[in-house]
């Protein structure tokens, strides 16, 4: 609606000054005389259209919009009626005389209603919006002061009334320019403050290690951005990730303004709802937003990118946390499944109860940690695994060539020579390994193994028998590999960015330097890396930087 309204105020301002291009200066024709009426009627409109634009933002009262709509239409009908200026030398008839004063009235009363309206909008909005909003509200000022001198200059001629009329209508004109299509240069200056609030955020993002640490430090900067009210992140099953400020009425109406938003970004009524790579991104901005907030919703999609990475990035933090805690478990029980092997060994008295319930809780630790166990005898070249290797390695137990020659046949082509060598050196002197190694099942799958064992040796030091574990890492790798890859990601958006991004570690000593830093600082990547980030400041400042540092 008020880009509806905002397109006809500027359609009337059109319409007049294209007729007013084409109309003969002097005519005395009845047709000129009627398209000259027809103009000042349609020239009284723009003050209305512009009211009802501010209208549709915020309500005004059924009360003001029927007087504003009445004094309007009066004036119409009165320019259709007496519209037509005196000749030169005529004295002004009283219709006359209340046609002006009428016009004045009117075109005053909006005017300043809009230019009042539109400056109070302004508070508490982001810095682009609230310039470009009183720019339009000291655009219709100037515009309502010069039409009131305009009243006064056709009761007396004066040269200096008609330059100031003029000079206010260009003004007035470039200040409604100003006001909606603000060049570049101005809009950089004005989103400073903007731009440092997304800085602000795009740095909590950068050291966040959990997603409530991304969207307890993203949601207020989102809100901050578009001087909204409130904001929450909104899963991929529209489930509330996090939210800030968000009443339970807003909560109650989230499903529908997503629903009514479709599946692409854009706005529903003063929302707005951006598409993230986590799922949406609800904003609850100011009446004012959808017709004077682009640039923000610009800022927005930015932050909501780095959000994403930034979620993806913590997700595998986590997920890479978990697989190492499991590895920990699993190496622990695998060095005290060793020691009860070592001891079942060693002790061989251990009554048959004790070792078949020994054997259980092996076998469910096993499964629980994709964890096996094996003994090789080397001078029968034998080879015994427990059921979870071969659940492991997707081989029947009944098929499988249980020999080294046998486990060769199931390893990766390109690890069966490191897994040749690690055996001569255990026949050589090593009494203990671990390797890491790929095999090829059966069913085309592949997996990434860790295997780990002890070799026990007769009076001679001849090796007889090796003793070990295999556990399934292959998701571990994944995770690392996916982790690796969110880092380069995150590294190569760093490196597109304007903004320069500088990280140090605990010694103050450079270790990330992107292009934007290049650009601000004028040093390459070259000489910054591994330099104290002191040599960026002036010197009067680096004892202050330096007890910063240390507390």
């Amino acid at each position: 609606a008020a880009v509806g309204w905002l397109s006809a105020t500027f359609a009337v301002l059109a319409f007049v000054v294209t007729i007013g291009v084409f109309m003969p200066e002097e005519s005395d024709s009845t047709a000129n005389d009627i398209l000259t009426r027809t103009v000042v009627a349609t020239l009284v409109l723009f003050p209305y259209f512009l009211f009802r634009f501010i209208a549709s933002l915020r309500s005004v009262g059924r009360s003001l919009e029927f007087l504003a709509g009445g004094l309007t239409g009066a004036c119409v009908v009165a320019s259709l009626l007496f519209g037509m200026l005196p000749e030169g030398g005529e004295s002004q008839p009283l219709s006359f005389v209340v046609f002006i004063v009428l016009i004045l009235v009117q075109w005053t009363a909006l005017s300043s209603f809009v230019a009042v309206r539109l400056w109070r909008m302004g508070s508490g909005q982001p810095t682009i919006v609230r310039h470009r909003m009183r720019l339009l509200s000291l655009g219709s000022a100037a515009l309502n002061l010069a039409l009131i001198l305009a009243g006064v200059t056709s009761a007396r001629a004066s040269i200096g009334l008609d330059l100031v009329v003029q000079f206010l209508v260009v003004a007035s004109a470039l200040l409604f320019f100003a006001g909606f299509t603000p060049p570049g240069f101005v809009r950089v200056q004005w989103r400073r403050e903007e731009q440092e609030v997304l800085r602000k955020a795009i740095v909590k993002l950068m050291v966040a290690t959990s997603s409530d640490e991304v969207t307890s430090s993203i949601l207020p900067h989102t809100s901050a951005i578009v001087g909204g009210r409130a904001a929450a992140l909104v899963g991929r099953k529209n489930e509330v990730l996090d939210s800030h400020q968000v009443s339970d009425e807003m909560l109650r109406a989230l499903p529908e303004l997503i629903e009514e938003n479709g599946s692409s970004s854009g706005f529903a009524q003063d929302v707005i709802v951006l598409d993230v790579p986590f799922g949406k991104l609800v904003v609850w901005g100011s009446p004012a937003t959808p017709v004077f907030g682009q640039d923000e919703i610009e800022l927005l999609q930015s932050l909501a990118v780095f959000t994403g990475l930034a979620l993806e990035r913590t997700e595998l933090f986590q997920r890479e946390r978990r697989a190492r805690r499991s590895l920990e478990k699993a190496n622990r029980e695998l060095e005290s499944a060793s020691a009860e092997l070592e001891q079942e060994v060693a002790e061989r008295r251990r009554a048959e109860e004790d070792l078949i319930e020994s054997q259980m809780q092996l076998a469910e630790a096993q499964e629980l940690t994709m964890l096996g166990s094996w003994r090789w005898d080397i001078e029968k070249d034998r080879i015994y695994w427990s059921d979870q290797m071969y659940s492991i390695h997707g081989v029947d137990p009944a098929t499988f060539n249980a020999s080294f020659d046998g486990l060769i046949e199931i390893v990766h082509p390109d690890d069966r020579e490191a897994m040749r060598s690690m055996v001569e050196r255990l026949h050589e002197s090593e009494d203990s390994f671990s390797m890491e190694h790929r095999i090829t099942r059966q069913d085309g799958k592949s997996r990434v193994m860790y295997a780990r064992g002890k070799v026990m040796r007769d009076i001679a030091g001849r090796p007889i028998r090796v003793i070990g574990t295999s556990q399934d890492i292959t998701k571990r790798k994944q995770a690392e590999t996916a982790l690796r890859a969110s880092e380069m990601r995150f590294r190569r958006l760093a490196e597109s960015s304007n903004e320069g991004i500088v990280s140090i570690d605990d010694g103050g000593r450079i270790v990330f330097w992107n292009r934007g830093a290049q650009n601000v600082f004028g040093y390459w990547e070259e000489e910054v890396i591994g330099e104290t980030v002191q040599m960026l400041m002036p010197v009067r400042f680096r004892p202050e930087h330096e007890r910063g540092f240390a507390r």
